[in-house]
């Protein structure tokens, strides 16, 4: 219920120092399972696994997510990270095998003689080519971020992985699937037995709260924590709009449906029945609309270019000095980090930490 902080980083973390046994999964469909005892990685953080016995803390729906985008008129079954696949290139281009996708793409990426980008825009081309970064890249990074990709530094895109099969799921992990009941209920399990307050603000009673405890794990953005001291880190933020419709029992056919041309406002669509396979009358669909960020507004993603990144290494160097407080999370660390990658990153912080 406090805005401005991670929740996912501080739940999994406080619940490891409980030592509370716990099953997890991430939003984004990458199951991770947490134990007692020493923590090991494996699979690229798709599962992190703390040895001792299981005790699950809610039951885990196996689910394969499809995420659908509409480019264009057609909808093309591809995912927001581009895990581009043959079911795309055929729809595209006509090619029906793997080997024709790949020399396709071969000559996209050759006919843009891009050899050290400068830009967003540059460093794509020059992975994907421009057929596909046209109609699914361009647009919706440009809205999503509030800038022109020319304007983007090269480094947000360091990949662009391409699956040359026509398995449309999401993720390519071993291991996918929802919590059943949802992550509400999962959050609740996993603070069963913690003392948590709602409708709290820690820096408005700062000198009470940091009485409570020898370290405090702070997942608030980090440039507020210290007053803006050094400057104002930059961030994007969501705005959500969401619509009830009790005559229509199936609004488009999928949990979620993102929009990568510029025209359309929002950049997604998600009908919620689809994540549980409700099969009751009515449905609820969500519209998620980027917005500039500006203090007091909730911040979902930092803004890591070179002069936010120059900050954020300076707001490092106060922090260091502070011995009783650590950082963590997307705010607190100034990173994207998926669901998987927080807890992951929660229960390395946790070791060490703990040392």
């Amino acid at each position: 219920d406090i805005p401005r902080h991670d929740p996912v980083y501080a739940v999994a973390l406080r619940a490891l120092h409980q030592k509370i046994p716990c099953r997890i999964h991430c939003v984004h469909f990458q199951l991770i399972i947490a134990m007692r005892g020493i923590l090991r990685r494996k699979e690229h953080l798709e599962v992190v696994i703390l040895e001792d016995d299981v005790v699950p803390l809610t039951d885990i729906r196996p689910d394969g997510i499809v995420l659908q985008l509409r480019a264009d008129i057609q909808r093309l079954v591809i995912p927001q990270k581009l895990h581009a696949r043959v079911y795309t290139f055929n729809k595209m281009w006509g090619v029906i095998t793997p080997e024709e996708a790949r020399k396709k793409l071969d000559e996209q990426i050759a006919s843009v003689k891009i050899d050290e980008p400068k830009n967003l825009e540059e460093q794509a081309l020059s992975l994907i080519g421009p057929d596909i970064y046209t109609k699914l890249i361009k647009g919706y990074t440009e809205k999503q971020w509030g800038r022109k990709a020319t304007e983007l530094p090269a480094f947000i895109i360091k990949r662009l992985p391409v699956r040359l099969t026509y398995n449309n799921n999401y993720f390519n992990d071993s291991f996918q699937g929802i919590p059943v009941g949802g992550y509400t209920k999962w959050i609740e399990n996993m603070l069963e037995g913690i003392e948590v307050r709602t409708g709290v603000d820690f820096l408005e009673n700062r000198e009470e709260l940091s009485a409570l405890a020898d370290k405090i794990i702070y997942s608030g953005m980090i440039d507020e924590y210290y007053g803006y001291s050094l400057g104002t880190l930059e961030y994007r933020s969501l705005r959500f709009e969401t619509e009830y419709m009790p005559d229509v029992d199936d609004y488009q056919g999928n949990a979620v449906v993102n929009y990568t041309d510029a025209e359309t406002p929002y950049t997604r669509i998600i009908e919620h029945k689809h994540f549980e396979f409700g099969t009751g009358k009515g449905t609820a669909v969500t519209r998620e609309y980027p917005a500039e960020w500006k203090k007091g507004d909730e911040p979902y993603y930092p803004l890591n270019n070179d002069r936010n990144n120059d900050l954020y290494r300076k707001y490092q160097e106060l922090a260091s000095k502070d011995e009783k407080v650590w950082f963590g999370g997307r705010l607190g660390k100034y990173k994207y980090y998926d669901m998987d990658d927080t807890i992951a990153d929660a229960a390395a912080d946790y070791k060490k930490i703990t040392e």
